[in-house]
C-alpha cells in the first residue's frame, strides 16, 4: 500500500503499529474498503 501511495506521489503519514492494526481490522472484516479509503485520506499527504 505504501508503494501504491508513493507512486502517485503521496505519503502515509501514520506510525508503523497503525498500518498494521488496519491491516488486521481489514482482513478481519472489522473494517471495510470504504473505511480503508477514509483512512487512507485521512492519513496521506501529496509529496
Amino acid at each position: 500500500m505504501a508503494t501504491f501511495l508513493l507512486v502517485n506521489n503521496y505519503l502515509l503519514e501514520v506510525p508503523e503499529p497503525e498500518v498494521v492494526r488496519m491491516m488486521e481490522q481489514l482482513a478481519s472484516g472489522e473494517e471495510n474498503q470504504e473505511s480503508l479509503g477514509r483512512w487512507l485520506a485521512e492519513n496521506s499527504v501529496e509529496i
